[in-house]
């Protein structure tokens, strides 16, 4: 029947090996010959074990007595003269179908043939990164040679397809550079982290891949790792807030990020509390003094090794507290804004401490005047006494004195008192 149910007469093409057991004499005794391969599937090049040794010959009643082996490996009719025996191999270089058959003759020369199918798929080309080394590393900004190789089982020209570097993580890729078809490629300058905070969970991916001339291709890859930089940010006095890399961090605070990455920094203006249990909601300002590397309050920071090799590289933010009564303004750049939890910026803040310093020196300036003014209070009885008695400061005693004695003196009609007072 055909495909489509019809009943007919249809052509058959047979499509096996040019090879049978009428090309051999037979002597009807029914030579058994059995054939087994050690693997019957794969890629070239692919050597196959064979093995003919269980054949016999029912006339001798023994296996292999007086038995010769005859092996066509390709199945087209011609044997390989260069093998012998009952257990040989041969290696498949390319692919496709073969039924390789093996022909036991007597010692009378009668023969029997068998046969089993050997399958070789066309195996894909293997490529082979040359450069980066997979031990190799890199700076920010360093070079990267890309160089591969194909090698085709089959002997075709491979067809080298070099992917770029991508930048790894936890995540999916980041392609900072398209794939590109050719070799001896370089990447000018390696890139750097997508940022610090996770430097140090990525590196960079390459991969390459070879096509052959049938389209068949295999891609293969590499990591490439870079060189890694321990760095510290601390604060003087400790425990205040830096900005790296757009994150807001405690100091001290330990990162590590690819050698020469380049970022921000800064050390913002900012409010802590000092509230302690007996005195409540303090809190003191501070404002940006200086950097240890002697950059303004926000500037690009480069990632370097530390001088010593030893140890992280350190940066230190220098700060100071706000002086009462002056706004913080004038003390930090455009970007201080002091970070506090009520959310006032340094304006305000200023605004507060300034209005709070003129009311202080206000009642300043009362007490002063308060005290002028009972101090000439103080002087303007001693004027009114010698104005009085006609004495000086220093005569005050003596005439209070002579007054209680002629107070306590009796009066008499004759104006003595009078004499006396004038006396």
């Amino acid at each position: 029947t055909g495909n489509n149910g019809d009943m007919g007469i249809f052509r058959v093409s047979y499509t096996g090996p040019l090879y049978s057991t009428d090309d051999v004499s037979s002597n009807g005794d029914g030579d058994s010959v059995l054939l087994t391969a050690d693997i019957t599937l794969g890629f070239p090049p692919m050597t196959v074990n064979f093995d003919a040794t269980e054949s016999f010959d029912p006339d001798t009643d023994g296996k292999g007595f007086a038995l010769r082996y005859e092996w066509d490996f390709e199945g087209d009719g011609y044997p390989d003269e260069s093998v012998s025996g009952p257990a040989v191999k041969h290696t498949y270089t390319k692919s496709g179908i073969y039924f390789a058959y093996v022909t036991v003759y007597d010692s009378q020369g009668a023969g029997d043939v068998t046969k089993i199918m050997i399958e070789v798929e066309r195996a894909p080309p293997q490529p082979l990164i040359i450069e980066p080394d997979e031990d190799a590393s890199f700076a920010v900004g360093d070079p990267i040679r890309l160089v591969g190789a194909g090698i085709d089982a089959e002997g075709g020209p491979p067809f080298i397809h070099l992917g770029s570097p991508n930048a790894s993580s936890r995540g999916p890729f980041h392609v900072i550079m398209e794939p590109t078809v050719g070799n001896h490629l370089e990447l000018p300058a390696a890139p750097g982290p997508m940022d610090v905070e996770s430097a140090k969970d990525t590196h960079l991916t390459v991969l390459l891949t070879v096509t052959d001339d049938t389209g068949l291709s295999m891609t293969t890859k590499t990591i490439l790792r870079p060189k890694m930089v321990d760095l510290l940010f601390v604060t003087v006095p400790s425990g205040l807030i830096l900005d790296v890399d757009g994150v807001e961090y405690t100091s001290p605070v330990a990162l590590t990020t690819w050698e020469n990455h380049r970022f921000e920094v800064e050390a913002p203006t900012q409010r802590k509390d000092t509230s302690t249990t007996q005195s409540r909601d303090e809190s003191t300002t501070y404002i940006w003094e200086s950097w240890s590397d002697g950059h303004a309050q926000l500037h690009d920071f480069v990632a370097h090794s530390s001088s010593r090799n030893t140890g992280a590289t350190a940066l230190v933010a220098n700060f100071k507290i706000l002086p009462f009564g002056v706004p913080s303004t004038g003390a930090a750049s455009s970007t201080s804004s002091i970070r506090s939890n009520q959310g006032d910026d340094g304006s305000v803040s200023g605004a507060i401490a300034s209005a709070v310093f003129i009311a202080i020196g206000a009642a300043g300036m009362i007490a002063v005047i308060g005290f002028v003014v009972w101090m000439l209070r103080r002087r303007m009885p001693r004027e009114m006494d010698k104005d009085a008695y006609g004495a000086t400061p220093d005569d005050e005693c003596a005439v209070v004195e002579h007054a209680i004695t002629d107070e306590s003196r009796p009066s008499s009609d004759d104006g003595s008192d009078v004499e006396a007072r004038g006396r």
